[in-house]
């Protein structure tokens, strides 16, 4: 017995010491990665609307528009890198203008900051007011990119076009584009300068005193279009109560400056009398050609569109034998577009 307890004894301390020593440990770095695989940016339905959402086909040159679409990226927003609009004329399709022109060529431009991006256009100054940047969910995300065409952009129509580019880069250097999408420039004519009132009264308006005015009466006015114009005029009768002045018998008109494109017609470089009918004083101008649309001759923009006239008395002329009151008219000066259909 007493044998036995020994042993176990004996045992038991085995066991206590076994239990007692330190227990080692190591640790291994395993490499381990996700292979996320670069997705290409997929467009939506790209569409051209006025502001209040309407799609249209034709557009108004200084008039805000939208280029509008959808945008699918699995990526993730940060994986886009920037989102360019074209916006050119292509002729009969298939022209596409070098740089940026405010006559023929804009781009606008999206650039990824992280946030809500930047918006930039070229030319400078054509960014219309209502860029929009919304993200719908992770991988899906809406634009809008206003433009404003200038003034003297080419008008197209029936033969010749416009044309709109989206193109999307990502980070991972694939690209996304669209160039279906066409629309014409309608005509566009402006001036300034015409006066609103037209003093006519002589030096001295006694009845049978010479109608001489002070000086000649100049009228220089300033054309905008983006094709060529006829400059018209046009006098009506001088009334007061039932008195009526013929104008014409009266009064004369003169051509003076004249953009280099266009000419004095009906022999208006001088002096001759007014007419009670809207006759054509310059004919087909414009200051600078078009060679784009075979259509158009040229356009003019304001800093290089002047004409004048100058209205003065028919010499000799006295003071109509009439009663005194103010004799009042309306004198028109229209423009129009010069000959042949923008294409």
């Amino acid at each position: 017995m007493k044998r036995k307890i020994e042993l176990s004894l004996i045992a038991l301390c085995m066991f206590l010491g076994l239990v007692s020593q330190p227990m080692e440990c190591c640790s291994e770095e395993v490499e381990t990665y996700v292979q996320i695989l670069p997705f290409t940016p997929n467009l939506g339905e790209v569409r051209l609307t006025d502001l209040d959402g309407n799609v249209v086909g034709d557009v108004d040159v200084a008039r805000e528009y939208l280029v509008s679409f959808d945008l699918l990226d699995k990526n993730g927003i940060y994986d886009i890198s920037s989102v360019h609009v074209r916006i050119y004329y292509a002729g009969s399709g298939g022209l596409i203008p070098s740089s940026p022109d405010k006559r023929c060529s804009y781009e606008v431009v999206w650039e990824n900051n992280g946030s809500s991006g930047t918006w930039q256009s070229y030319p400078a100054g054509y960014l219309g007011a209502h860029t929009s940047f919304k993200k719908l969910s992770p991988c899906l995300f809406e634009y809008c990119f206003p433009f404003v065409l200038d003034k003297v952009s080419v008008p197209s129509g029936s033969e010749n076009t416009w044309r709109v580019e989206v193109r999307v880069e990502d980070n991972s250097g694939l690209e996304c584009t669209y160039d279906d999408l066409f629309f014409d420039v309608n005509d566009y004519i402006e001036w300034t300068g015409v006066p609103s009132q037209i003093n006519l009264s002589s030096i001295d308006s006694e009845p049978e005193s010479p109608w001489t005015l002070d000086s000649p009466i100049s009228i220089q006015t300033c054309i905008t279009s983006n094709t060529q114009v006829n400059v018209n005029f046009k006098a009506n009768a001088l009334e007061f109560n039932d008195i009526m002045i013929d104008p014409g018998s009266y009064f004369t008109i003169c051509a003076g400056v004249c953009p280099i494109g266009g000419s004095i017609v009906g022999g208006y470089e001088d002096e001759k009398p007014v007419s009670s009918e809207l006759t054509s004083i310059y004919q087909g101008v414009f200051s600078s050609s078009c060679t784009l649309n075979p259509s158009v001759d040229g356009y003019i923009d304001c800093q290089n569109g002047l004409v004048s006239f100058a209205i003065d008395l028919q010499a000799g002329k006295q003071v109509p034998y009439v009663p005194a009151g103010t004799y009042l008219s309306s004198w028109t000066f229209s423009i129009e577009r010069g000959s042949g259909i923008t294409l």
